[in-house]
């Protein structure tokens, strides 16, 4: 990774614009535990929690990622190597029976913020993060962990 954390910055907020250079990388995916996932690079571990902001009307978003410890060691193995994609598909976009499939799919991508985690051998994705706008009611905090079922540890 370009950019390592020491134990001093462990609860700091990690910078969207750091993260951002993650993009279209290559990364080791350790796993998820609670709203926490880990990442690495040639040995060198991150560990993100992910943050909810609620605004006080029922819905929630994404906030931030904060930078955790492994303090349970849960992150023992590389899973699946990874790449951070930007974008996502809502859950819980309404389709209306009169729209084409295409247009019922892009509006599935147009009602996500957010990022997937792809495995880069078979394109399953292992992770969702973000903000679902998907039924125009109340956004929801999204973090899917998807665990590829045809992987034996």
């Amino acid at each position: 990774m370009t950019n390592t954390f020491n134990a001093d910055k462990i609860g700091e907020t990690f910078p969207d614009n750091v993260f951002k250079t993650f993009l279209d990388k290559e990364f080791d995916f350790y796993g998820v535990d609670e709203r926490r996932f880990c990442i690495g690079n040639n040995g060198t571990k991150l560990v993100l929690k992910v943050v909810e902001y609620a605004d006080g009307s029922g819905g929630s978003f994404f906030g931030c990622f904060k930078v955790e410890q492994d303090e349970k060691k849960v992150f023992k193995s590389t899973i699946a190597k990874i790449k951070i994609i930007e974008g996502g598909i809502s859950s819980r976009t309404y389709s209306n029976y009169n729209e084409s499939e295409l247009l019922i799919n892009r509006r599935q991508q147009l009602n996500f913020s957010g990022w997937i985690f792809v495995d880069i051998a078979t394109k399953h994705t292992w992770l969702t993060v973000g903000t679902d706008h998907g039924d125009d009611y109340c956004p929801q905090l999204t973090f899917r962990y998807d665990p590829d079922k045809s992987i034996v540890f």
